[in-house]
């Protein structure tokens, strides 16, 4: 994954030293916090892999597809790299 997101940036001409994948998860989970989302749900789409037990039964345990849409839908995608 890591040298394809490189290429990924590199074609948008956003390569930088230092801007990676984990980058944008940083920023990703700083703008939605910043904007009031929930870490219960922004857990949930940026680690949806638990290793409790516990989270391995039920449903909707971390919000359903829409809260997790309208979460990331916070986001200002323009605003958070700009060259």
């Amino acid at each position: 994954m890591s040298k394809f997101w490189q290429r990924y940036l590199k074609r948008l001409d956003i390569k930088e030293r230092g801007l990676a994948l984990h980058s944008f998860r940083h920023t990703f989970a700083d703008e939605v916090r910043r904007r009031g989302g929930l870490d219960a749900i922004l857990g949930s789409i940026l680690d949806p892999v638990k290793g409790t037990m516990t989270s391995r039964y039920g449903a909707d345990t971390e919000g359903n597809l829409a809260q997790r849409k309208a979460l990331i839908d916070l986001v200002d995608y323009g605003l958070i790299h700009t060259k």
